[in-house]
């Protein structure tokens, strides 16, 4: 039904319809928009994710600098030299989010530049050089 295979189901009746999502909230959208009818999106929980197929994310119980799960999702992307837009787009998440998730890392971590991000992020094993 989506781009890449990712598990979306659009079902319902009527004037509402219920998007079932297994990766991608932007893909269910785009799906049911189509049909031109209200979308309710019902999260899908790490049980259901590894028994439709799907690795289970790796948790962290603390990252270095005390950095979130997501600013680590963004600070691999930065530390491999992405763009905001790019990293917004691998993310499904806006580029102001990524500006503030950047400005929270940089707070953090103390430092002030990409090189320092991908300096830091080899130090602490969070990419491979």
């Amino acid at each position: 039904m989506s781009s890449g295979g990712d598990a979306v189901s659009c079902f319902g009746g009527g004037d509402t319809a219920v998007a079932v999502v297994a990766v991608s909230v932007a893909d269910v959208v785009g799906e049911c928009v189509s049909e031109r009818v209200p979308v309710e999106v019902v999260g899908v929980g790490d049980d259901e994710l590894e028994a439709a197929g799907h690795q289970r994310r790796p948790t962290h119980s603390t990252w270095p600098a005390g950095l979130t799960d997501r600013e680590v999702d963004v600070l691999r992307l930065l530390a491999r030299g992405q763009t905001r837009k790019q990293i917004a787009n691998q993310l499904y998440i806006s580029e102001s989010t990524v500006h503030t998730h950047t400005a929270h890392i940089y707070e953090k971590t103390g430092l002030s530049n990409r090189a320092g991000i991908a300096l830091f992020s080899i130090e602490n094993d969070l990419i491979r050089n």
